[in-house]
């Protein structure tokens, strides 16, 4: 594999992006501790008659641990006992989320202007199962566990038009399917 496309690859992947995320100072997404590209291995099935599919090269990343779990089994544990969220956590999760998306459209939260530099980061699967659940911040937000957004397996950078087309496109988020070309079209002949 070329090294141009080696350092694209690690430039795009979830692990380079979420660190960017983190030095830009986000304290609402998952921590990466370190991340690996590890070479593709021959397939054991190579030299059988049928045909078989080339490994892709993969990234090994070491995040921070979530020892709460992550907001979907929070979920599933209230609809199992029926009982109502607190409010206050419910704030505490917005709050939470809404500012790493800040972090993820601007590289920051303190003005709505984009940071010098930050190229836009759109998650592409924002769900439940996707925000984690770390120990609780110091100070006043203390009382519930620190929601951070993971999982940047699927994002995309929109003012590249460097669409993912990963998973079922049913399943997409709108923002990372691609823009339909706005040309008018030709009116039929008569």
């Amino acid at each position: 594999m070329p090294m141009t496309s080696l350092w694209f690859m690690d430039y795009n992947s979830e692990g380079h992006l979420t660190r960017r995320l983190n030095e830009a100072g986000c304290r609402n997404v998952i921590k990466v501790l370190e991340w690996a590209y590890l070479e593709p291995k021959p397939s054991p099935w190579h030299d059988m008659s049928f045909t078989s599919l080339p490994e892709e090269p993969k990234f090994r990343i070491a995040y921070e641990v979530a020892d709460h779990g992550d907001l979907q089994q929070v979920v599933k544990w209230y609809q199992e006992h029926n009982l109502i969220f607190p409010e206050a956590f419910i704030w505490h999760i917005f709050y939470s989320i809404a500012n790493a998306l800040c972090y993820c459209a601007l590289g920051w939260n303190e003005s709505p202007e984009r940071a010098t530099g930050w190229e836009e980061i759109v998650h592409g699967d924002l769900k439940p199962g996707n925000i984690l659940l770390t120990d609780p911040e110091e100070g006043p937000s203390g009382l519930y566990p620190t929601a951070k957004l993971a999982d940047f397996g699927t994002c995309i950078f929109p003012c590249a038009h460097s669409y993912n087309h990963r998973g079922p496109l049913m399943e997409m988020s709108p923002e990372s399917l691609p823009i339909p070309s706005r040309e008018p079209r030709p009116k039929p002949a008569n």
